[in-house]
């Protein structure tokens, strides 16, 4: 598979999925495009790819970042979904009365002893 063919599929799997962004690693994204080291033909080929696809990475790789450092590849134009808002919201449901139709200590005990 070659470097714009495994981009494309990141690029599929993101609109399919409907998720903003997918983390990697540098250095399996290295092994990926076939090299060996982090160089600046790689970071020039991962960019450009990058930019044809329409896709960006956040950190923009450079050959300052270190292999273990993740990245965020995400469509351009496409903004990350605010988490805190939608963590709010779920914990103001779970804050929220839950109705029963028998009391809850019926079910645990017996008390008919």
């Amino acid at each position: 598979m070659s470097y714009t063919a495994y981009l494309r599929s990141i690029k599929n799997k993101l609109q399919r999925t409907g998720k903003t962004q997918k983390s990697l690693r540098i250095k399996p994204i290295i092994e990926q495009f076939g090299y060996q080291r982090r160089s600046q033909s790689f970071i020039d080929d991962f960019n450009t790819a990058l930019d044809e696809l329409g896709l960006c990475a956040n950190p923009r790789l450079d050959l300052h970042i270190l292999l273990d450092t993740k990245i965020a590849i995400s469509i351009k134009g496409v903004e990350p979904i605010n988490q805190v808002a939608e963590s709010e919201s779920i914990s103001a449901k779970l804050t929220e009365a839950i109705s029963v139709k028998h009391d809850f200590f019926y079910y645990l005990f017996d008390f008919e002893s």
